[in-house]
This record gives structure tokens, C-alpha cells and sequence, in this order.
């Protein structure tokens, strides 16, 4: 996992961190209404040696009562010192649970020990510190280092401090409480933050193509919320971040076609549903027709067609309705765009067998006949893994796009499409991401450079119209490109040889 991974999972995932860090803190600090208060108070003993001696006597004193110093804090929490401390405090209370609540310490190269005995309330804390206090001095003196008969102990044992009530808990600690709680939370949230990232495989980006399979990447498109209010041909005429990517994918295809054959079938197709390849389809069909180009869009996804609706045309009457010759195809045919190059065919009726007529001779030589007549052909195609018209009209195409969606599709959905159309020999030209992110890790530059206020003064711009009286005239008043002379009557002869083998 690159840093790229990295900083994808915290810009996806960085609401369920602060969520899961949020509720670390909440229960860090209700904790503390849970934990019962614990009050800690200390004594101090000094202890020193009772020589009048020589100065050597004294240094010899001195290093003895040093050397016993770890054994005497030890005896601070033995029955020797606690029994006594429970019968003068009265408490109810054993002396190995008393020595949980006493502890004491010494150092090695110092004679004081400290006594810190807990207890649920301050008075009772030091209470116990003291009484301990007391009580171990006099073990020490009278049975540790008792003196012989008739003289005074060689070791004495001084109380220097006497324990007070405290004025706060010892514990519980708030800020260890609730920093402790924050960082549980914090690191779940990561955890679990990176665990769905690992889960999750959908394509976000282009490194995810190039991961599941090696296909060049036509295009780059970002999202753009307008496309849920406007029609495409309305913003693809505009100068914007969404309208330039659709011109750069027409500019590749064109460096494409410079590499080989002249490719003027495309096939425009999906992995899934949802993944916006009939906005492509009639996006790249409008900045073609932009170019000077004559152009034929073809819905040939009978099962859901949405062409005519993104084009705000009627869908009535369309490709079902010509293979079944109760229309000629120049009647089907509908003019769209402010250019008047651009040409629609509507799917028509859904038809019970789709892949039947998509496969019918009838339908290759429909398009044949737009071949013949334009410059390019674009079919809107069902995706690949839903049904299988999309493997057959590849055939019929001379390259075939792939839309990928980005968040729509999983990266073993696209390997297994990709594997599909490469096994049925379609002529694959490549992807066009669709949907990317504009800003983010996964925002692409391009979509900023220079279009921000052209994009704002497209709002302010009126809707183009461009209804066509749907039988291409412009052939006949344009001079043609290519063999446009006798374009109604093949148009009509098609539709009399398909109500002939009807």
C-alpha cells in the first residue's frame, strides 16, 4: 500500500475516525462516573542509627541502617505491623487485604520511608498511613533491631511527617481516563478505516484500471452535479470542466484513428448499469458532430433505453420500429444539437427479444447504411455483464469504449467485462473514466485548469435548441463529405427489404 492508499483511506474513512474518536472520549469520561474515588495519603519515616562513638562507628552505623532499608519498607504491609493497625482503627478487614491499600518505599542511598496507604475516603487514608507509620517504627525499634538488656535501640525509627486527609481522589485520573479512551477509539477507527478499504474494491481511480487489467485510458471525466438538472447537449456546448473532457476523449480517439484503421463505428458500453455510458455516448456523439463531423447516435440498448429522454426528444418511434419496417429509417431519425450534424435513433418500443433483432441482419445493415452516409456512427450499448448485446454489437463496431464509473463498479467486474469482450474479439480501444473526483487524492488537475469561470458563466447561458425535422436534411442542402446523393432512397429501400423478410 502506497501513500496514495494512505491518504485515500483517511479522506474516505475520516468521518468514521472522528465518529469512533468521539465516542472513545464520551466513554473515557463516563468511565470516571464509574470507577469508585480513591484517596491516597503519605507519612514519612526517618531512620537512623544511635551511636555516640567514633566518626568510624558512626560511617559503619550509617552504612548498616542502609543496607537494611528495602527490609524494613517491606515489612510495612506484613501482619507483624497490620495486625495491630486493624484492632487500633477498628477496621473490618483482613491483613492481606489491608496490605493491598499500604505500600512503602525506600531508597537505597537515603534513610526516609514513605508510607501512602489508599482508602475510599480522605480521613480514612491517613488514618491508616499514620497508624502505620507508628506501628512500624515500633516494630523496627523493639523486635527488628531490638536492643540488648538494658541499653537503647542501636536503630531508631522517627516519624518526620505525619499523613493529612487529601483534597482530591488519587484516582480515578480524568485526562488519563479520557486520553486513554480518545486514542482507543482513534486507532479502532483507523483500523477498521483501513479494514473496509482492504474490503472495498471498487474503481475510484485510474490506478485501479491499471491494476485489474492493462487497457489504455481514453478519457478522464469529472463529475458534474449539473447533469442531474440540464440536459448534456446544453453543457456540452458550453466551455467547462465536463464539456473539455468530453473534447479531449473525441481529440484521443482522433490519435487513435491516426495509428491504423479508420475506426467510425464506436461502440460505447459498460461494465454495469449506472456508470453514465449513455451521457458519454450522446456527449462524444454532440463534440463530434462540434467538429464538422455528420453524426449518427444509435440506442441500441433496448432493454433501457434513455437516449431520447437525454435528449429531450421523442422516443416513440426508433430502431425497433425500422427493423420491424413499420418506419423508414430517415423517419426515425431526429436532428439534435444547434450544429444540425448530429443525428438521433432512438431504441423505440423495448421489443420481447432484443438480442434477436440486435443480431438480425437487419440491424448490420442499418448499419451499414449510416456508414455509408456519415462520418461517424456511435451505439449506445447495455453493458457487458448484464446481457449479451453488448459482445454482438461488437461486431458491428469498428472500436469498442468502455465507461467505467467510478465507486459504480468493482474491479473484478470490470477484469471479468474486459475478459468477456477480449474472448468475443471486439475491437477494444479502451476505457473512459467517468464520474472521477474533482477534488480529493483522486482529483485529476485537468479539471481545474482555466475553467472555472467559463463553467459559472455557463449557468447564465439559455438552453440551446436544437430540434431537427429528423430526416437529415442538411445532406441535401450541405454539400456532402462523403456519398450522400440517393441517401433517402437506400433509407427507404432498407426499411422496404425489412418489412419484405418480415
Amino acid at each position: 500500500m502506497g501513500l496514495f492508499d494512505v491518504l485515500r483511506v483517511f479522506q474516505r474513512f475520516w468521518a468514521l475516525m472522528l465518529l469512533l474518536l468521539a465516542v472513545g472520549l464520551a466513554v473515557g469520561a463516563g468511565s470516571l462516573l464509574l470507577v469508585k474515588d480513591t484517596y491516597a495519603s503519605t507519612s514519612r519515616l526517618f531512620i537512623s542509627t544511635q551511636s555516640l562513638g567514633t566518626a568510624s562507628e558512626l560511617l559503619q552505623g550509617s552504612t548498616y541502617t542502609q543496607a537494611r532499608m528495602l527490609s524494613y519498607a517491606t515489612v510495612a504491609s506484613d501482619p507483624i505491623v497490620l495486625e495491630p493497625v486493624i484492632e487500633q482503627l477498628g477496621l473490618k478487614t483482613t491483613p492481606e487485604q489491608l496490605a493491598g491499600q499500604v505500600s512503602a518505599t525506600a531508597q537505597s542511598d537515603e534513610l526516609i520511608i514513605e508510607i501512602t496507604a489508599k482508602a475510599g475516603n480522605p480521613i480514612s487514608s491517613s488514618d491508616i498511613a499514620n497508624a502505620v507509620a507508628d506501628q512500624l517504627s515500633t516494630v523496627i525499634e523493639k523486635k527488628i533491631e531490638a536492643p540488648v538488656a538494658g541499653s537503647d535501640p542501636f536503630v531508631k525509627a522517627t516519624v518526620i511527617k505525619k499523613a493529612v486527609p487529601p483534597q482530591a481522589p488519587s484516582w480515578p485520573t480524568p485526562w488519563i481516563f479520557i486520553t486513554v479512551g480518545g486514542l482507543s477509539g482513534l486507532l479502532l477507527g483507523i483500523g477498521l478505516a483501513f479494514l473496509f478499504g482492504a474490503l472495498d474494491t471498487r474503481v475510484r481511480n485510474v490506478t485501479d484500471i491499471e491494476r485489474a487489467l492493462t487497457v489504455p485510458v481514453l478519457g478522464m471525466v469529472s463529475k458534474d452535479k449539473r447533469l442531474h438538472r440540464r440536459r448534456p447537449l446544453d453543457i456540452i456546448e458550453g466551455r467547462n470542466t465536463f464539456a473539455e473532457s468530453i473534447r479531449a476523449l473525441r481529440t484521443n480517439l482522433q490519435f487513435v484513428d491516426a495509428e491504423g484503421d479508420e475506426r467510425r463505428v464506436l461502440l460505447i458500453t459498460s461494465t454495469v448499469p449506472s456508470e453514465g455510458k449513455s451521457t458519454t455516448s450522446l456527449s462524444l456523439a454532440a463534440v463530434l458532430a462540434e467538429g464538422g463531423n455528420r453524426v449518427a447516435l444509435v440506442d441500441a440498448d433496448l432493454r433501457k433505453p434513455s437516449i431520447a429522454g437525454l435528449a429531450d426528444i421523442e422516443g416513440g418511434v426508433g430502431v425497433t420500429d425500422v427493423l420491424l419496417g413499420k418506419v423508414s429509417l430517415a423517419d426515425a431519425l431526429q436532428t439534435v444539437g444547434s450544429h444540425r450534424r448530429l443525428h438521433v435513433l432512438p431504441a423505440g418500443r423495448i421489443p420481447p427479444n432484443p438480442a434477436e433483432l440486435l443480431a438480425s441482419p437487419q440491424f448490420a445493415e442499418l448499419i451499414a447504411v449510416l456508414r455509408r452516409h456519415v462520418d461517424y456512427v456511435v451505439i449506445d450499448s447495455p453493458p457487458v455483464l448484464a446481457v449479451s448485446d453488448a459482445l454482438v454489437l461488437s461486431h458491428l463496431s469498428d472500436a469498442s469504449i468502455v465507461v467505467v464509473g467510478v465507486e459504480r463498479v468493482r474491479r473484478q467486474q470490470f477484469t471479468t467485462a474486459m475478459t468477456a469482450l477480449q474472448q468475443a474479439k471486439a475491437p477494444l480501444a479502451g476505457v473512459v473514466m467517468n464520474r472521477l473526483a474533482r477534488t480529493g487524492v483522486d482529483a485529476y488537475a485537468y479539471y481545474t485548469y482555466g475553467y472555472a469561470s467559463a463553467t459559472n458563466d455557463l449557468e447564465d447561458e439559455p438552453p440551446a435548441e436544437g430540434e431537427g425535422d429528423g430526416v437529415l436534411a442538411e445532406l441535401v442542402d450541405e454539400p456532402p463529405t462523403r456519398e450522400a446523393d440517393g441517401l433517402d432512397d437506400d433509407l427507404v429501400e432498407t426499411g422496404r427489404a425489412t418489412r419484405r423478410r418480415r
